[in-house]
């Protein structure tokens, strides 16, 4: 057996939040522990550990009737009160920015914001009205949305944190178009879809799925072949999630918590490239006239509204994650730049390991512009389409995309030679 023992009882809180963990192991049998743990006591234990010196630790000793880990919650508390305090800061900076609409810029706002809390201030942005925060502990998703942001790589240029945050903002200026009003989605799928918009390419390293396949890395392995890196980005979200002082999911009830991670893991998986046409064609099926002549989505099976939800998730996260080219072309090129220097070094490696490469990851062969205008009208554009049949809003994203295809039709690109990541 293992005893847990709270310092803070014994020590001043100026201690208690500067401890580490430590474990102290008792190697004897059962009756033999739970003999010393009455004779040893707790003052006596607190004795030998501030002897020891170890001052700078917190120690941890599971016991019997005690078997959660004690975390430091004056030093988490004090974190979201900062946190806080720094969000209402920037606040009205968001907004002035349009972080409800497309002229969003997220480079712009991580200048002002800073690299660190870009992420999080964002994430923060859509959840804080969600009521879900009154039923989870905020410190602990505080500790889990920067656990997110250092899990992603800055030696990443594309598929990074502030790409995440932009899928974030992506994603909920469709929900608040008008997808929102076609399924009934409560506040726990809504705070669940965007967790993970957040986490969607979390760990990213910069390859793409046939390129962990072809290596036949440790991820193809481990995930069969099969969304490498999707698979590879929700089950690391949730091993950090699962770690004591990031499981804000603690204080809601096991079918709660079945919910969250059934969207999570859906909606990410959902932003594989390879289930493009499937999806599409599943959203576009649902999509019929109503008795005006008005196009209206008509979800099916309709008595599964857990399913209609999920669909129109799955649609939403797709669509934002291409949302770059629904942006003005300055910063659609902006993003084309980072996303072809993943390109191009991914392409160099694979020369290097004799793997089989494609031409838009060859620095020399790509001709980027044209590409460019061919993945839009084949992909991204009939994807807008046919989300603007049912959300007439979202025509102002079709009208940005057929503006960047002429706009890239007149535009030679040429590779940066040191691009500067963000």
């Amino acid at each position: 057996m293992i005893i847990r023992l709270k310092l803070s009882e014994f020590l001043p809180d100026h201690h208690h939040c500067s401890l580490n963990q430590i474990e102290l192991k008792e190697q004897v049998d059962q009756k033999d522990q739970d003999q010393k743990f009455l004779e040893f006591g707790r003052c006596n234990l607190l004795k030998q550990f501030l002897q020891s010196g170890s001052h700078s630790h917190f120690i941890h000793l599971e016991g019997k009737k005690n078997g959660q880990q004690i975390a430091c919650r004056q030093q988490d508390q004090q974190q979201y009160r900062n946190f806080e305090n720094l969000y209402k800061q920037h606040n009205s900076m968001l907004v002035e920015e349009g972080i409800d609409d497309l002229k969003f810029n997220i480079f712009k706002a991580n200048q002002i914001i800073g690299r660190e809390n870009s992420l999080i201030i964002i994430t923060y942005h859509f959840l804080s009205n969600n009521e879900i925060l009154r039923s989870i502990n905020q410190d602990k998703l505080m500790s889990f949305l920067s656990n997110i942001y250092q899990g992603y790589r800055r030696d990443v240029a594309y598929h990074n944190d502030l790409h995440g945050a932009d899928v974030v903002q992506s994603s909920q200026i469709l929900l608040n178009q008008g997808l929102r009003k076609m399924a009934a989605f409560d506040a726990l799928d809504e705070f669940s879809f965007i967790i993970a918009c957040a986490c969607h390419d979390y760990k990213h390293d910069g390859f793409n799925n046939q390129y962990h396949i072809n290596s036949l890395s440790e991820r193809a392995i481990r995930y069969n072949d099969v969304s490498v890196q999707e698979n590879f980005h929700v089950a690391s979200a949730f091993e950090d999630l699962m770690r004591p002082e990031n499981n804000f999911l603690e204080q809601l009830d096991i079918t709660q918590q079945k919910i969250f991670r059934k969207r999570m893991i859906e909606s990410i998986l959902a932003t594989d490239m390879a289930k493009h046409f499937d999806k599409l064609k599943a959203f576009q099926q649902c999509i019929q006239k109503d008795t005006l002549g008005f196009n209206t989505y008509l979800p099916c099976p309709s008595d599964q509204p857990s399913k209609q939800t999920q669909d129109l998730f799955n649609i939403a996260i797709h669509a934002a994650d291409l949302g770059i080219h629904c942006r003005t072309f300055e910063l659609s090129l902006k993003w084309s730049e980072l996303l072809h220097e993943e390109f191009f070094f991914q392409g160099d490696e694979e020369r290097r390991l004799g793997l089989p490469t494609m031409d838009i990851f060859d620095r020399v062969k790509n001709d980027v512009s044209k590409n460019q205008i061919g993945f839009i009208k084949f992909f991204v554009l009939p994807l807008y389409i046919s989300i603007s049949e049912v959300v007439p809003d979202a025509k102002e994203q079709v009208e940005n995309i057929e503006s960047n295809i002429e706009n890239w039709g007149t535009y030679k690109y040429t590779h940066p030679k040191n691009i500067e990541l963000e």
